[in-house]
């Protein structure tokens, strides 16, 4: 009888060290806490133009800088949604941070910067607002004259 309850503890034993072992080898994936960034400025610029398929039509490349401030010291960007609303005319971004959930973290204050490119393609010429976190700006969409054929 002793023998058969050690098999079966040895038996225990080794299914315990079998999940144990896998949940061990599974990555690693820690928990986070989002929050909106605070943002502070932000600004946009119209770079270089990016070619489509059609040789005779470009997009302008639009691009929102936004800049703010981080209050952890374990706290990063995580990321940037973006939303277009036709009948205004209007970009909102949606720009958040993330934190390990649990994870010491000093309050300290730290500068950001990240960008996001505006889907502009398919817009017409106009004025167009942008709004990120409630920080607002608008610009002028100027896109190229198309060649007569």
């Amino acid at each position: 009888m002793h023998r058969t309850r050690r098999i079966g503890a040895c038996i225990g034993f080794a299914v315990a060290l079998a999940l144990l072992a896998a949940c061990t080898s599974q990555e690693n994936t820690a928990q986070y806490l989002y929050r909106q960034a605070n943002v502070q400025t932000l600004r946009v610029e119209t770079r270089d133009s990016i070619s489509t398929n059609d040789t005779s039509a470009q997009a302008p490349h639009v691009v929102a800088i936004i800049g703010g401030v981080l209050t952890e010291s374990c706290a990063a960007v995580g990321e940037a949604r973006q939303e277009f609303n036709g009948s205004t005319s209007t970009f909102l971004l949606t720009v958040t941070t993330r934190r390990p959930v649990g994870a010491p973290c000093e309050q300290v204050q730290t500068p950001f910067e990240t960008t996001v490119d505006l889907e502009v393609r398919g817009l017409s010429s106009g004025t167009y607002t942008v709004i990120a976190n409630g920080v607002t700006v608008s610009f002028e969409l100027e896109l190229p004259i198309s060649p007569m054929l």
